[in-house]
């Protein structure tokens, strides 16, 4: 309940310090009011305790000639995979896959190319798949050959298999993707990967890990006059990172207090994903920009 206007002005005209208080006393308050309205969490997982890391997203389309989605496996604000759509302007379109850095995405190779699975929910994604890394991994094209090639076209609910380098160690993972008949469009629903290295995951798996107590208890996120207000039980080191649908990290603040806010007066309006890394957790909200 928000403080009576007449009983705030008499509690803070006593003096600036009193002032502070108070505001100190009404922002902890707008803080619990608003923490019920803000955006449904994304699924989570505690890294610590060796369990899947499970990002849930409001599905992402993107479309067209030149369109592209950067997928950050782990949140971490580093791109770690992209997919490309390109089109000569006709019936011909590419839709290619690419692994950043040391990272891999599943699939088959005819040297020089490269085809990635098209994989179903349960499939196991570990160590005896073929991995490839690099650009121009081709999901899909046609109007380019006399033939097509890929194995995406018109795929739904299906998974990319996906292998992470973190620290020199592979951790396993997925990406939930439609294609349509055309490959022109690619939709992005959800992702994971698993935090023990060297460890499988089954495509789809996301550990069974949603909406929990503990992420209730740990930490509060809102969003008030194109502010980030991120509410802690802890002051200790941590990050705090703010991303777009689409991949991009727009923000990011270190955690040196219990509240932490961070300005978005320069971005659109729109959905973001907010994610809090602290004590070996990563914790994901969506809020809305308006």
């Amino acid at each position: 309940m928000l403080l009576n206007y007449q009983n705030w002005m008499q509690a803070c005209s006593s003096g600036f310090q009193a002032y502070l208080l108070c505001l100190e006393s009404t922002l902890n308050k707008k803080i619990k009011g608003y923490s019920t309205l803000a955006g449904s969490l994304l699924a989570m997982a505690n890294v610590a305790d060796g369990q899947i890391v499970y990002t849930d997203l409001a599905d992402v389309t993107v479309s067209g000639d030149g369109a592209s989605y950067d997928l950050d496996l782990n949140n971490d604000g580093t791109v770690d995979y992209r997919i490309n759509i390109t089109s000569n302007g006709g019936t011909g379109v590419k839709m290619l896959a690419e692994a950043l850095g040391n990272n891999a995405i599943a699939g088959t190779a005819a040297a020089p190319y490269f085809y990635p699975y098209v994989m179903d929910l349960n499939d196991v994604i570990g160590p005896d798949l073929e991995w490839n890394g690099g650009a121009n991994q081709t999901m899909a094209i046609s109007g380019y050959y006399p033939d097509p090639y890929g194995n995406w076209f018109g795929e739904i609910d299906k998974y990319l298999g996906l292998r992470l380098d973190m620290g020199s160690d592979n951790h396993y993972g997925w990406a939930r993707l439609d294609v349509s008949d055309d490959a022109k469009t690619l939709t992005v629903k959800d992702y994971a990967y698993e935090s023990t290295a060297e460890t499988e995951i089954m495509a789809g798996a996301t550990g069974g890990v949603g909406v929990s107590p503990l992420v209730e208890s740990e930490m509060n996120i809102f969003t008030m006059e194109h502010q980030i207000y991120v509410q802690l039980n802890n002051s200790e080191n941590g990050l705090i990172s703010v991303s777009n649908l689409v991949g991009q990290q727009v923000k990011a603040a270190e955690i040196t207090g219990t509240t932490v806010s961070i300005d978005m007066k320069e971005q659109p309006a729109g959905i973001y994903l907010v994610s809090v890394n602290q004590n070996n957790e990563r914790f994901t909200q969506k809020v809305t920009i308006k």
